[in-house]
């Protein structure tokens, strides 16, 4: 079974690649189109074009994501004491752009412990659910997200709270499934977030679990070992 996943790896990094490069051919053509024959095209033809741009960007990310989501499979996995708050200050300077709006608010609540982890990857971890929370808020509600810890034992309990459109408690599991998607088709994604924060708690020896009320809130909790 481990030499079939480790070849099932290998095979979706292999192709990942492949895949990008018919890709940007398509990107490089769509981009010539504009530049050199935009006043040609009628708005029919524009608006076309413009549906292949977007088409072209989603796959990117999406063969992006699958890269992600191989490589947390590929890699060894050194552990160490991680400062679990530089790396949320970290995400959050990076997001600054979208976290100046009024109607996004990030909180984070004091104390944040270290965890004995593996500094990669708990920030692909965090930027996934804070990214998944950006991304499913309820219509015309502002966007507020929440991250605390506990000491739970020698654990230590990780929060990230949202208060977006929520999940159906019968969907717990299936949300960490790869390409799942539950949401309606306005909201734009890829359905690899969750299984890339699935995947990479499962390389820290880690749990997570989720708590959600639909229109109300989503709360996702990581269990790792305390720093040593």
């Amino acid at each position: 079974m481990l030499r079939i996943n480790t070849d099932l790896d290998d095979f979706t990094h292999s192709i990942s690649h492949d895949l990008r490069t018919p890709l940007r051919t398509i990107q490089g053509f769509s981009e010539i189109l504009i530049d050199e024959f935009s006043e040609v095209l009628d708005s029919e033809g524009r608006d076309y074009l413009d549906r292949i741009r977007k088409s072209v960007y989603h796959m990117d990310t999406m063969i992006l994501e699958l890269l992600e989501y191989s490589k947390l499979s590929r890699k060894e996995v050194s552990f160490s004491n991680i400062n679990t708050k530089d790396i949320l200050r970290e995400i959050i300077s990076i997001r600054e752009d979208i976290f100046v709006n009024k109607s996004v608010n990030i909180e984070i609540k004091e104390p944040i412990y270290d965890v004995y982890a593996n500094r990669v990857i708990l920030k692909q971890i965090f930027e996934n659910l804070i990214d998944n929370a950006l991304k499913f808020k309820r219509e015309n509600n502002d966007v507020n997200i929440t991250v605390w810890s506990e000491i739970s034992f020698e654990k230590i309990l990780l929060y990230v709270e949202d208060t977006g459109i929520g999940i159906p408690e019968d969907s717990y599991d299936r949300i960490f499934n790869i390409f799942e998607r539950l949401q309606p088709k306005e909201y734009q994604g890829t359905g690899l977030g969750l299984a890339i924060v699935k995947k990479g708690i499962q390389r820290l020896d880690g749990k997570c679990e989720v708590v959600s009320e639909l229109n109300k809130f989503t709360r996702f909790c990581l269990e790792l070992e305390n720093s040593k």
